[in-house]
């Protein structure tokens, strides 16, 4: 059997992986942000926030979770006051709503979060090198009616041991998996699951198909002679800013909040010799108002004397009635 994609991909990663605080020494493109360019260049190309957002058929659907780790800090920072209501924006509803995402299980990810005057910001950033233990072969091909460039190779007996195929029904449904250098890790590749709303159905079915190839014959299962793979490069570096985020409110006790910006910056290089992937979520929400601080003890109050270094107060007293207070109509201070 010959296997050649144009599906869907999916990264698997380790619940170990340890953040990368710097990246010094990595691909420098990757993190120059002036090289990213607006995803409106790329008009058929969609970036999906949670993984119960709608998918766009026939479009090219990119899920990275670093945008739901970034509102997960947001409300760490608002100590878990955030509410929502009927007036909430869906968006923000899908962002809140989103099952935990725990950091460790990302690879290379790192949450920066500051709040000062009113305006909280968060960043959430994740990076990651694939290199494949061999390179594939290069290989010309064609999607749709388009000519473009494959990676790939035919059976190959230094490849057997990091190419599983996972599932194989026919040519137009199957799962191939390639474990990279660490093998901790591995990258799938899903053809025929293109027909589901969102990626949370779509992966519950990968994974039904996963376990049920496991009761079947195993020459649907082996990479054997004969058999090749090839999949296409991919290569994009886009930029978007949220505009079903950005501007909406939300509620966090009883103050309301407005994001001012959200955007979010998908980087992926998938060739012949392995995946990286650099990803940047900013968010920024900001009170309405700023309230003013009107402090006036027209009412009844407290008064405490103290050293401040000691428990004891020297003095204290309640003050009720003006009795004691200073009239408007006596001038005399005592």
């Amino acid at each position: 059997m010959r296997i050649s994609l144009s599906a869907c991909l999916i990264i698997f990663c380790c619940s170990h992986c340890k953040p990368v605080k710097r990246y010094e020494g990595k691909n420098p493109l990757l993190f120059d942000a002036s090289l990213s360019k607006d995803i409106s260049t790329k008009p058929n190309t969609r970036f999906i926030l949670t993984m119960s957002d709608p998918l766009v058929p026939g479009a090219n659907n990119i899920y990275i979770p670093t945008m739901e780790m970034a509102w997960q800090q947001l409300d760490i920072l608002l100590h878990h006051n955030i509410r929502l209501t009927n007036k909430t924006a869906a968006a923000i509803k899908a962002l809140a709503y989103s099952p935990l995402i725990i950091p460790d299980n990302i690879p290379g990810s790192e949450v920066e979060a500051s709040a000062e005057n009113g305006e909280v910001n968060v960043k959430a950033t994740m990076y990651a090198e694939l290199p494949f233990k061999h390179s594939f072969d290069t290989i010309q091909g064609s999607f749709g009616n388009k000519k473009v460039k494959y990676f790939g190779i035919t059976y190959s007996y230094e490849y057997r041991d990091y190419i599983d195929i996972l599932s194989y029904k026919d040519e137009k449904h199957f799962i191939v998996s390639i474990t990279p250098q660490d093998t901790s890790k591995e990258i799938l590749f899903c053809m025929g699951y293109n027909q589901f709303h969102d990626f949370n159905k779509l992966y519950k079915s990968v994974n039904i198909d996963i376990a049920d190839a496991k009761k079947k014959e195993s020459w649907r299962t082996s990479f054997m002679e004969n058999d090749g793979f090839s999949a296409p490069k991919i290569n994009f570096d886009l930029t978007q800013q949220l505009s079903s985020v950005q501007g909406q409110q939300f509620r966090a006790g009883k103050e309301t909040y407005t994001i001012t910006n959200a955007s979010l910056r998908n980087a992926f290089l998938l060739t012949e010799k392995g995946a990286t992937v650099f990803n940047e979520a900013d968010m920024m929400a900001a009170l309405d108002s700023i309230p003013v601080k009107r402090m006036i003890f027209d009412s009844p109050y407290t008064i405490i004397l103290r050293k401040k270094t000691s428990p004891q107060p020297f003095a204290m007293m309640t003050i009720a009635d003006t009795e004691l207070m200073t009239l408007s109509a006596n001038t005399d201070p005592f």
